[in-house]
């Protein structure tokens, strides 16, 4: 079986897709004790809201032969997600169950986590393999804010409408640059030399997760990535490696949503920023949420993507 993109969905449903025992989001999921069937070997599974369908689309390409993987969930409009650091395409929470019972969800593992630990890819290769999914709308947080942005940016008609959630344009300066890639690189240093539990404990502990309950954080599913997965993510996408794109953002033709927590000021700063560049732009700041407010306000985020998403198109 071919790759399938999320276009190409409903012709495949006819004759790929079977109903499978209900999974929900959680903070990582498949929910403990879900029964799922038999897959072909490299086949992602369990990315289902309750009483929904799923099906499994195997990758082109990348490391070792291996490239991105896509879960889909829900029903309806399709909208790719792209995770933050150290979490996986599974790790979308309630937000995630929210979003799924009005669109549906193509879950992407970024380079060097989750199904595409192996996969070696810089923010620029991403971008490309991601635009041959057909026109469709993006949502990024975090590292995926910067994955999406790129993709934008790159491939403006792969992108129907933006949605970047505690995401940045880049830095400005080579010396801000220089500066950020030698702590990422420290940073993936550090992961080799503690392991993925030592450094989530620590991650999980930092100051852009304040407000971030336990429950939401989905540690479970973050002890899925690799060391080394880890450390090329930080070393090949990292807020360093980004090429700045401010003098980009006036040629976004597609209608942007940008969301931050109020808590999260310094991202909250960057979006209004952002919003006085791009042509067709809202920023919503979810009050008493942090820099993952899709995870500490999940309810108040996905109010803001559907209300977005569902405004007419000219």
């Amino acid at each position: 079986m071919g790759w399938i993109g999320c276009a190409d969905l409903a012709e495949a449903e006819q004759r790929d897709i079977a109903a499978v025992p209900s999974t929900v989001f959680a903070g990582g999921f498949p929910v403990p004790g879900a029964q799922e069937p038999d897959t072909p070997h490299g086949a992602r599974t369990d990315c289902r809201a309750p009483r929904r369908r799923r099906m499994t689309a195997p990758h082109p390409g990348g490391t070792a032969g291996r490239g991105l993987s896509t879960e889909f969930v829900g029903t309806g409009p399709s909208i790719g997600l792209l995770h933050g650091f150290t979490q996986t395409g599974r790790s979308w929470g309630r937000f995630g169950e929210l979003l799924a019972s009005h669109r549906q969800l193509c879950c992407v593992d970024l380079p060097g986590h989750g199904a595409a630990a192996e996969v070696r890819w810089g923010l620029d290769r991403t971008a490309d393999e991601l635009a041959g999914r057909g026109p469709m709308d993006w949502l990024g947080y975090s590292l995926g804010g910067r994955h999406a942005l790129t993709l934008a940016v790159r491939h403006p008609t792969a992108v129907r409408s933006l949605v970047l959630i505690g995401a940045t344009p880049g830095l400005e300066t080579d010396e801000e640059r220089v500066e950020r890639r030698a702590a990422d690189a420290e940073l993936a240093r550090k992961i080799r030399r503690i392991g993925v539990e030592a450094f989530l404990d620590e991650w999980l502990r930092g100051p852009l997760f304040a407000g971030l309950p336990d429950d939401a954080a989905g540690r479970s599913e973050r002890l899925r990535n690799t060391v080394d997965g880890l450390a090329a993510s930080l070393e090949l996408a990292g807020t360093g490696a980004q090429i700045p794109v401010w003098d980009r953002l006036a040629d976004l033709a597609m209608p942007v949503l940008l969301v931050t927590g109020s808590l999260d000021t310094k991202f909250t700063d960057i979006a209004r920023r952002m919003a006085e560049l791009v042509p067709d732009v809202r920023h919503v700041v979810i009050a008493d949420a942090g820099h993952a407010a899709h995870l500490e306000r999940p309810e108040a985020v996905a109010e803001s993507v559907l209300e977005f998403l569902a405004r007419p198109r000219t």
